[in-house]
């Protein structure tokens, strides 16, 4: 339950900043830029979180999991 609060108010915010993008910019360009940027990274985290579970402890593994906390932090800013 706390989940999908949490899902359904992100998902209400996200569509209120992609709407104030659009008014401000006033084309579509702007918001569907931003939203497939935004799949682009979540695609990437989960690829890099997907792979970086089987990697053996030592920089490789590090690095993999520095990344992927540095994409989802992309994220969280920019939704």
């Amino acid at each position: 339950p706390v989940a999908i609060a949490g899902s359904v108010g992100a998902t209400a915010a996200a569509g209120l900043g992609f709407t104030w993008l659009r008014n401000r910019s006033g084309s579509l360009l702007a918001p569907m830029l931003l939203h497939w940027a935004t799949v682009a990274l979540v695609v990437a985290m989960y690829a890099i979180g997907w792979d970086m579970v089987e990697l053996p402890q030592g920089p490789a593994r590090s690095d993999a999991f520095a990344l992927h906390k540095s994409l989802g932090m992309t994220v969280f800013l920019l939704t």
